[in-house]
Order: C-alpha cells, then structure tokens, then sequence
C-alpha cells in the first residue's frame, strides 16, 4: 500500500480508533434532507463555492451515522486534494486492509479533483453495495 494514502486514510478517519475531528459542527437547514437519502441507493452529491461547509456537512453526516451505532470501520472518508491520480478501486482496497471490511458508506469530498471522477464514482455504484456521498465545487456536475 502507498504509504502517503496510508497516512491521508488513517488522518482522515479517526473514528476507525474511536476519534473524531475536533471542529464544531454547525447545523445546516439542507441537513436533514441530504440525511433523508441515506437509507436510498442512489449518489449523494453536495456542490458548491469553496468555503460554503460542504465538508462539515459531511462530518455532520459521519456523526450522525456513529451516533446511530454504524460500525465506525464501515465509514470511509477521503479528500481528493492532494490525491488526483489515486484510483477508487485503490482507495478502497487500501482502506479494506486498514479497517478488515469493507466500507459500508464512501464519502468522497473534492471529488472532481479525481482523474476521471464520473467513470470511477459510476464503476463503484454498478460493482459494489456502498453507499456513495460526493462532494465537490460548483463545477462538479458540468
């Protein structure tokens, strides 16, 4: 495994050891509608301006899913920004050998930053039983 995406795993989900970041979680209105699709198959995708709390409403989402007693290992969170050439498939096999299972939820934020972002997000939804959240900028679904 890639020690550089071994690390960005193990800093990005601390709830795989019983952590979780330290950020104070402001509610947002459009909450409890993206958490309404949770139970759905379909793609979660949040867009919009950089800055606007596109992420803390993921961290939001991943609080919820560990209050609600979801197997913290089954939560997978990772950020694109400085992985571009990172393949889906890749991360999540890396993050299976990590945790020992496989991921049960996919929140993958600064999606557009991965190469071919739409074929890899699409493969993942036809292959595997996992719900997928993106996020991303505004330009995301140009």
């Amino acid at each position: 495994m890639d020690e550089s995406l071994r690390a960005a795993l193990l800093d990005s989900n601390l709830w795989w050891k019983g952590g979780f970041p330290d950020i104070h979680i402001k509610p947002r209105t459009l909450y409890k509608e993206i958490e309404s699709y949770l139970p759905k198959r379909q793609i979660i995708g949040i867009e919009g301006l950089r800055r606007v709390g596109k992420s803390y409403l993921l961290y939001h989402l991943i609080d919820k899913l560990l209050k609600t007693k979801t197997e913290p290992k089954s939560i997978l969170y990772f950020s694109f920004d400085a992985f571009s050439q990172t393949k889906l498939d890749q991360l999540l096999a890396s993050a299976e050998e990590l945790t020992g299972r496989k991921p049960a939820f996919a929140i993958l934020d600064e999606v557009q930053k991965l190469t071919d972002w739409a074929e890899q997000v699409k493969r993942l939804y036809d292959q595997r039983s996992v719900k997928i959240i993106v996020s991303g900028s505004e330009s995301l679904f140009l």
